[in-house]
């Protein structure tokens, strides 16, 4: 049964989650699933459709808002997407999730965070959970080069990084999940559609040599037909982009 709006942290508004535990006492492998919206609009309930698969699969699906690059930039996601993976390793058992076989996944802006946070939460592990696998979907890896890339969405870019993009060289280098790139990083399961016009498809290809390059296991599905989405429309409508096949997969070979 669903539990909504926790408080997984106090000092604003944005700071909730739900949880959704399959039936069964458990413990349960547990992923959190975290929104789209270009940083800038979204909210946690838009990606339920994920956290009703992750329960027909036997996960513990947690879905957090987080706040909005419009009133708090870079890094405030990152910091609250890392906030509630703390909370997952403090409070996950009490509802059936095993915090040491922890996953991570979003789509679009979630895609995003679920790098950056699934490599900088790696780079020194917290005990309190064991981060083992980072699903992105139609994510934006590289900053500077999707601004230079989708000019259209500069506004977006900005409101991230708070400030006019050729101004904040740091923050726009901080914020691209690969710059944290490092050899103790999780497995990735990249997935993007091949018609995306949003993030282009190149996002997920040089993130996916970048991880190589480091020795992280890394797979990148790119997936013909299908535009930017975190459910395929068009092979397997309903399904996570890439088909559950590897949805499942991915997540059962390295969560169990």
């Amino acid at each position: 049964m669903p539990v909504y709006d926790i408080a997984y942290r106090a000092d604003h508004d944005r700071g909730t989650l739900d949880v959704f535990a399959p039936a069964g006492s458990g413990p349960f492998a547990v992923v959190v699933v975290l929104h789209g919206g270009g940083w800038v609009e979204g909210q946690k309930d838009h990606l339920r459709p994920y956290a009703e698969i992750l329960n027909a699969l036997g996960y513990v699906a947690v879905l957090p808002n987080y706040r909005l690059a419009t009133t708090a930039p870079h890094p405030a996601q990152c910091d609250d997407t890392l906030a509630a993976l703390d909370w997952v390793g403090a409070h996950g058992p009490e509802f059936g999730a095993d915090p040491q076989r922890l996953g991570l996944t979003g789509t679009s802006a979630g895609g995003h965070l679920a790098a950056l946070a699934g490599l900088i939460a790696t780079r020194e592990p917290s005990p309190a959970y064991s981060l083992r696998a980072v699903l992105p979907v139609c994510g934006v890896y590289d900053v500077p080069q999707w601004l230079r890339d989708c000019p259209q969405y500069r506004r977006n870019v900005s409101a991230l990084v708070g400030g006019i993009p050729e101004e904040m060289a740091h923050a726009m280098r901080d914020s691209s999940p690969i710059t944290h790139i490092h050899g103790n990083a999780p497995p990735f399961c990249l997935t993007h559609g091949e018609m995306d016009v949003v993030v282009p498809p190149n996002q997920s290809l040089l993130f996916r040599n970048a991880l190589a390059a480091a020795g992280v296991s890394v797979e990148c599905h790119i997936v013909p037909d299908e535009p930017h989405t975190g459910l395929e429309r068009v092979t397997r409508p309903g399904e996570p982009l890439g088909g559950l096949d590897a949805f499942h997969g991915f997540f059962r070979r390295h969560l169990g």
